[in-house]
């Protein structure tokens, strides 16, 4: 029998267009008891509005051939030249999941390089504070001031624990260039209890129907 398809929920949007706190969560789901701003460690955080999105279309020549222009996003001014990221540089946000808990889908986000800015990144996830770190995977900033969107998915690992993202960045060509991120989104599947105390009983009961039906 084929299983009915479930929508994933939004639980966080980071955006950094609020100019008077570039850092801070939007959309946070009430699936959450709290979404942390933004966290810089390590480095001075910058801006920029000059980099082209190319979610599609191809990139030619280091032009984007198609693509719209972003708004504000945050830099991350990494300074490890090395071979291998520097831990005491990151970015992070942490996630608190309400009664129920959460059921992790999956994290999205767009980046981008400055001329000499990181060439690679590393994004990890943990829920003991980084005693015990996960790597989600890892990803090469190919074409300086252009965009590109990445996915990584979370597994619908299930979390009754805060949880924490880290982006690390490395092989910059100098000290002061520059990462960028954008557009930072987490989604969840909730938990039939969840649903039910937020009074979405008909959507518990459907969550329910497709695990029985798997």
């Amino acid at each position: 029998m084929t299983s009915p398809v479930f929508a994933d929920f939004l639980l966080v949007t980071y955006t950094f267009e609020n100019s008077s706190n570039r850092d801070e969560a939007t959309n946070i789901s009430p699936l959450l008891t709290s979404a942390t701003d933004i966290f810089h460690v390590g480095y001075t955080p910058g801006t920029s509005s000059s980099v082209t999105n190319v979610d599609t279309g191809t990139v030619n020549g280091g032009t984007a051939s198609m693509g719209t222009a972003e708004g504000t996003q945050r830099q991350a001014n990494y300074t490890s030249n090395s071979a291998t990221f520097n831990r005491n540089e990151y970015m992070s946000f942490t996630l608190t999941p309400g009664a129920g808990g959460i059921e992790l889908d999956s994290i999205s986000f767009d980046f981008s390089r400055a001329g000499s800015g990181s060439r690679f990144f590393v994004l990890e996830y943990s829920f003991d504070g980084f005693t015990t770190p996960l790597s989600l995977g890892s990803g090469t900033n190919g074409v300086s001031n252009e965009y590109t969107r990445a996915t990584f998915n979370l597994n619908n690992t299930l979390t009754t624990s805060p949880v924490e993202f880290r982006f690390f960045g490395y092989r910059e060509g100098n000290t002061t260039a520059a990462m960028r991120f954008d557009n930072i989104q987490v989604t969840a599947i909730p938990e039939p209890s969840t649903l039910a105390l937020l009074g979405l009983a008909g959507l518990a009961g459907l969550v329910g129907f497709k695990r029985r039906n798997l």
